[in-house]
């Protein structure tokens, strides 16, 4: 007698136990669970074994090798397509020259297979299907036998309608080998759905043994959990490796344990296990080997396993944690989740019920996770980022997130709420997901269709909205961003995006009753109402008679269409070189201006020239400017006398500063030349045209100044220690409204860490171009030796 270990199922439902193993090699009980099955054949003197590979086959050539430290003789047959469960033991054909027992490689029983080949004998079967009783047949091929115990009748996983039986297909069979005459080579071919419904209506002799002992198909995450209670309670006798330490807790070599801590029954521990001091593991646990447990930790019916590390004050509760993952101090992770190999999660997170996590994950401190974390390498708490919550679309910015993130939006914002988008197809996706999200709170929703983020920033106030959702593209890219904004139509606080992101990550929100919901209602042409209030604003009589050429370039064929509108109506000649060359970007936010030469002007001098258009207009208005920013700028701006207000570098620090010194006097505002690219164009061009001057002209009104700047890259962990370090070493009197600002005798530095990826900025000034780089030189060096690079 030989035999077929079925060992090339991809286990889908396991994951992601299976992302890095095959389901045979998945640990139960700390041993791989194909090599229960490779124990149970020998047991029964069936030592000749052939594997059946499909999915990660060299992993399990690896383990067994040749057979000889199990005792049997192993070879390995490898399937390139899958070929079905009969399809894949015909590719075995040249080994199965006698009769031979099929078994799969990821199910846990203790039958008597020594029983089941007697039977098969006796009646002279060609076939014989070991069968087993269960309570809920409904995911088995159920069988039905006469008093002979040949097959009758045979229907695989039917529904409760259709069961006539509780006797189940085991999917371990006694076969002769004329069986794989039956089964043409390489051909799909599927023992339950195929070969056996053909056999019945042949009249061949297929027999069934109802065979008594345990018998698990460990299909999902919970018979995973099952089979590992049900050894630990003595339902199934299996060889364990440890050795038993009291009765029902079996352990490991060289394990330490430390001072009160305490080990309920049914509990199995492997090799070179740390347990730190006041633990608790409750029954039903199992640890691999090389596991780390902190101080104060506790364990309740959780599979651990190996290489893992569990820190102080965390507790497990009957959940699987896979290969080499570290849970810092305070992680809670509840009932039937799963955490996938190399994940870290760090301090004080919380896995909610039922949560799977994939391999190779960071999950932020403070997390709160209450959903699958499949795609990206980094759950962050924070969904929301310099300007925003992006991500890239359909791995984590998907309309599943979407309509969650539109759900939880009433919770912040009241009364109407603006809905709009740029011109691509996956923020029309996005948008609609958004809105799905909206109805089923009961928000009334505005759609205002295809906008620009200005025109939707407008659209807030002219239709005096609670705020408004934006879904926006990122240029060359596949990252979509949403912007949501408040009242104003400025971008939500950094409180109210904690309050969201608080709200989502608990789950914590209400959905509104069936008669709540409204429909939403559409806002057509609302860019046609801002380019007649946009041209209004401005002196078009003198932008005509000016007659300016100009040439620009945008990626978003519906700004081109908007740009062409208003240019052509301000009597402008679009052609392939103009006197006046620009670059807008596809949200209608960032301008590019050519200056002298053909170069674009660097955001310090764009800074200086909204300046000076404020320091020109009517308005009384104070000019706010970054911290960051050159002397010069606010020196201009006192000498014009106007007053400064100074802000932090954020994006909404700014928007909100501006919102607030914007007065309602009309126009076009500080904050529209700040956050609308099209807006500051068009006051560009006025002033040029009413004081009949070059773009070269109005530049060399602006003061001169030396300014420099780097990114650094440095340690996420590092980013404070460098603050710190560089305003510890400062004059006490220098400014420390944001990061450390250090002034020296013909100049200062000031640098900043980056509120999004792992780096520090550093900004300088000088008497000098070459004073100014020498500032930022010396403060790379300083990040870079303070961040031990």
């Amino acid at each position: 007698m030989k035999a077929v270990v079925m060992a090339g199922g991809i286990g889908s439902r396991l994951k992601p136990l299976t992302c890095n193993i095959p389901k045979p090699l998945v640990p139960v009980a700390n041993r791989p669970v194909m090599e229960y099955t490779v124990e149970l054949l020998k047991k029964y003197g069936i030592t000749d074994i052939c594997a059946t590979l499909q999915y990660l086959p060299n992993t399990i050539k690896e383990h067994f090798g040749d057979g000889k430290c199990f005792g049997v003789n192993m070879r390995y047959y490898i399937e390139d397509e899958p070929l079905g469960t009969a399809g894949s033991v015909k590719n075995a054909e040249d080994f199965l020259d006698e009769p031979f027992i099929v078994i799969s490689g990821d199910v846990l029983t203790d039958f008597r297979l020594d029983k089941a080949l007697e039977f098969h004998r006796s009646k002279g079967a060609l076939v014989t299907i070991v069968l087993t009783r269960v309570a809920v047949p409904l995911e088995y091929g159920v069988v039905i036998t006469d008093d002979t115990g040949k097959i009758i009748r045979f229907l695989e996983k039917p529904s409760w309608s259709e069961v006539f039986s509780d006797t189940v297909n085991t999917g371990i069979y006694i076969l002769q080998p004329e069986v794989l005459d039956y089964i043409k080579k390489g051909q799909v071919f599927d023992f339950s759905k195929d070969f056996f419904p053909m056999l019945l209506r042949e009249n061949k002799p297929i027999y069934g043994y109802i065979a008594e002992g345990y018998w698990c198909d460990i299909g999902n995450i919970q018979e995973y959990m099952n089979c590992h209670r049900d050894i630990l309670n003595g339902r199934i006798r299996v060889n364990l490796r440890e050795k038993p330490f009291k009765p029902n807790i079996w352990m490991g070599n060289n394990v330490k344990i430390g001072e009160n801590t305490s080990i309920s029954d049914y509990v199995i521990i492997g090799d070179n296990v740390r347990i730190g001091k006041n633990v608790f593991i409750d029954s039903g646990t199992v640890i691999g080997d090389d596991v780390v447990i902190e101080d104060n930790a506790t364990i309740k019916r959780s599979i651990i396993w190996k290489n893992s590390y569990v820190g102080k004050n965390s507790e497990i509760r009957a959940a699987v944690v896979c290969h080499r993952v570290q849970l810092k101090n305070r992680v809670c992770i509840f009932e039937n989740s799963v955490i996938g190999d190399d994940t870290l999660i760090k301090e004080g997170s919380i896995i909610k019920p039922d949560v799977k996590i994939w391999p190779q994950k960071m999950i932020d401190a403070e997390s709160i996770v209450s959903s699958d974390v499949i795609w990206g390498t980094r759950y962050k708490k924070n969904i929301f980022g310099y300007d925003g919550a992006s991500g890239h679309v359909n791995v984590d910015m998907t309309p599943e997130f979407c309509a969650r993130l539109g759900a939880v939006i009433p919770c912040i914002i009241k009364g109407k709420i603006g809905v709009s988008c740029d011109d691509s197809v996956q923020s029309k996706m996005l948008k609609m997901a958004l809105i799905s999200g909206l109805m089923s709170a009961g928000a009334h929703i505005y759609d205002f269709g295809t906008l620009i983020l200005p025109m939707a920033r407008a659209a807030v106030k002219d239709y005096r909205l609670g705020g408004s959702v934006h879904v926006k593209r990122i240029e060359d890219s596949e990252v979509s961003v949403i912007n949501i904004l408040d009242s104003k139509g400025c971008n939500i606080d950094k409180g109210m995006e904690r309050k969201l992101e608080n709200v989502l990550s608990q789950g914590d929100f209400k959905r509104c009753i069936v008669g709540e919901i409204t429909d939403v209602e559409m806002i057509p042409d609302y860019d046609k109402v801002y380019m007649i209030k946009l041209l209004n604003n401005i002196d078009t009589y003198s932008l005509r008679k000016r007659h300016f050429t100009v040439s620009f370039n945008t990626p978003s064929d519906y700004m081109k269409r908007i740009l062409n509108t208003i240019l052509n109506y301000c009597g402008c000649k679009i052609q392939a070189i103009g006197e006046i060359d620009f670059y807008i970007d596809n949200n209608g936010e960032t301008l590019g201006l050519k200056g002298p030469g053909g170069k674009i002007i660097p955001e310090e001098t764009m800074i200086a020239l909204r300046s000076y258009l404020m320091i020109q207009s009517d308005s009384p208005e104070p000019v706010v400017i970054p911290i960051n920013s050159p002397d010069a700028i606010s020196d201009m701006v006192k000498a014009g006398n106007k007053q400064v207000i100074y802000t932090k570098t954020a994006l909404q620090e700014r928007m909100g500063k501006i919102a607030e010194s914007t007065g309602n006097s009309g126009g076009i505002t500080q904050f529209d030349l700040n956050f609308d690219a099209i807006s500051f164009l068009v006051k560009i061009l006025e002033i040029l045209a009413k004081e009949k001057i070059t773009l070269e002209e109005l530049l060399n009104r602006l003061p001169n100044f030396y300014y420099d700047k780097e990114i650094v890259p440095c340690s996420w962990d590092a980013k404070g220690r460098i603050i710190r370090s560089l305003i510890e070493e400062a004059n006490k009197d220098d400014e420390v409204l944001e990061g450390a600002k250090i002034k020296h005798d013909k100049g200062w530095a000031m640098v900043l860490p980056d509120p999004e990826q792992p780096a520090c900025r550093v900004y300088a000034q000088g008497y000098t171009e070459e004073y100014a780089r020498e500032l930022t030189d010396m403060y790379v060096k300083k990040i870079k030796s303070i961040d031990g690079k």
